[in-house]
């Protein structure tokens, strides 16, 4: 049997030439901890400092990776002259359109599980292009994510409705990712019309 790929997708990193800039780590959880710092080792890249809000948390952190330096404040982070990157574990996520931008923190990974409120912000080029908006998310991920879909399936059922999550929906999230592999594989956009 022959194998035909379906998308040759340009997925592994590619390091430049010059790998040896000192990085700052801002969060010292499990992320960072099972995840971040291991492939920076696994790969030879530089932490030389870390910070935490549980300074237990950066000190055991900076003594398993060998961090020569645990930052008291996120001042001391950004004024340490060694540091070039500063990487934060915080989730931010950033979605560019053709019409603006809407960018935002899932406030989970602040101080996970207990997290913060989440931010969400958005900015036409369009429409008031000088004006960013600002989404008030006043609750939490936990546990406040996990009530929304049972509440919304509870509404739908009570009122023969549909819920907010359904299988539509979920089918235009599966075409937004195959859009993206088909996006990375063509290197250009690609429009939902065109799928």
């Amino acid at each position: 049997m022959t194998s035909v790929p379906v998308l040759d997708l340009h997925y592994r990193p590619r390091l430049p030439e010059r790998t040896d800039y000192g990085i700052a780590t801002i969060g010292c959880g499990g992320i960072v901890n099972y995840a971040h710092l291991p492939a920076y080792r696994a790969h030879g890249l530089r932490g030389i400092s870390c910070y935490d809000i549980n300074h237990e948390a950066a000190q055991s952190t900076a003594e398993q990776y060998a961090i020569p330096r645990v930052c008291e404040s996120l001042d001391a982070v950004f004024q340490d002259a060694g540091v070039d990157i500063c990487g934060d574990t915080y989730a931010t996520f950033r979605f560019l359109g053709t019409e603006g931008v809407i960018k935002g923190i899932i406030g989970l990974l602040y101080d996970y599980p207990h997290g913060r409120a989440d931010s969400l912000q958005r900015r036409s080029i369009t429409t008031m292009p000088d004006i960013r908006f600002d989404a008030r998310l006043e609750r939490r991920w936990i546990l406040d994510a996990f009530i929304g879909p049972m509440a919304s399936l509870m509404e739908a059922i009570y009122t023969d409705g549909t819920p907010l999550t359904d299988a539509a929906d979920n089918l235009r999230t599966l075409r937004s990712v195959y859009a993206a592999y088909r996006s990375a594989a063509e290197q250009r956009s690609i429009r939902f019309d065109e799928l």
